[in-house]
Parts: structure tokens; sequence; C-alpha cells
């Protein structure tokens, strides 16, 4: 009788698990890099980013991107840093297109190997506002860069930390009726 419990048990929570991760792919959130400062080399990546963006272009052997809709632009960026240079290589793996299933908003997720996803989401920061300063894309929306488990995540948005929240409709408010009876 115990032993029966106990497999029924152990179904059970098998079961749980599998239905966790396959509804893990929709509840995912990402996250901020939280509080404190960064090392010493992301704030000159990042100081390279602002006064000299062609030149950190250079050194992440960047050109320009040559497509039209915005979430290839940023694939098409995000898979020459994770390529170009031989440091950016050994820290990003291959990027991949991802939608979320209940938000709908599109991004590409990079996996961080080497460093921090905290100081890989900072590098991609950077590496998107150097493009951009450089002249060698531009983008029609906002992009946020954020940690998603221990990846980073770029994707289309006005505000941050909205990955998995759905867009809502605004509502068109009654006009006031004007006063009918005037008596």
């Amino acid at each position: 009788m115990k032993d029966i419990s106990f497999l029924e048990n152990q179904i059970l929570k098998i079961l749980k698990e599998q239905g966790e991760t396959e509804a893990g792919a929709a509840e995912e959130k990402t996250t901020g890099p939280g509080r404190g400062g960064y090392k010493k080399s992301v704030r000159e990546a990042g100081a390279l980013a602002a006064n000299n963006p062609t030149e950190l272009m250079k050194r992440l052997k960047i050109v320009p991107v040559n497509q039209k809709e915005d979430l290839k632009k940023l694939f098409a960026l995000l898979e020459q840093a994770s390529g170009g240079h031989g440091a950016m290589k050994d820290v990003y793996g291959s990027p991949t297109a991802r939608k979320h299933q209940k938000s709908g908003r599109q991004g590409v997720r990079l996996p961080v190997k080497v460093i921090t996803a905290r100081d890989g989401m900072k590098y991609i920061q950077h590496t998107i506002l150097g493009a951009q300063n450089a002249g060698m894309v531009k983008f029609n929306k906002e992009i946020q860069v954020e940690i998603l488990g221990s990846d980073v995540l770029a994707y289309f948005s006005s505000k941050p930390k909205t990955w998995n929240i759905i867009a809502k409709v605004k509502k068109s408010k009654p006009k006031p009726e004007e006063n009918k009876s005037e008596q």
C-alpha cells in the first residue's frame, strides 16, 4: 500500500513538473540588472559607445545593417556582435528570435557564457547604442535589453520589463451628452 501511494505521488510530481515547464515559456519574465555599479571594462565600453561609437563598431567588426524590418535589423546586429570579435564569440552564443506566447512581443535572445548575465546585458546595451550612434542601424521602435533567465533578451517596447505583459487596448471614452432637456 505504501509503495502504491509513493508511486502515485511521484507520478503526480512528474506530471506537475511537466505542466510547469510547458507553461513556463508563457510565464517567463525579464529582470533588470539590479543595484550596484559595473566593472571598469563595462563602463569603458559604455563611454566608447557614447563618445566614439565608430571605433567601438570597428573593434566589434560590425558593418551597417541593411534589413527593412526592425526585428531582422536587431537580429542581424546581434548576430554580427556575437560572431565578430574574439571576446564576443567567447561570451555570447548564437542569437535566436523569440516571441512571447501571451504578450506577442518579439525580440532576440542571446545566451551568455563566461560572464554574468548582468554584465552581458550591459555590453549588449552598449553595442546597440554604439551601432545607432555610429549610423550602422536605425530602429523605428524603442528597444529594451533585459535579463531572461541566464541569457540576455533584446525586445521592442516603449517601457522596460514589459516582455510578458499583454498590451492594453485603450478604451475610448464616451462623449459627454449635451443637455437635451432645457426647461
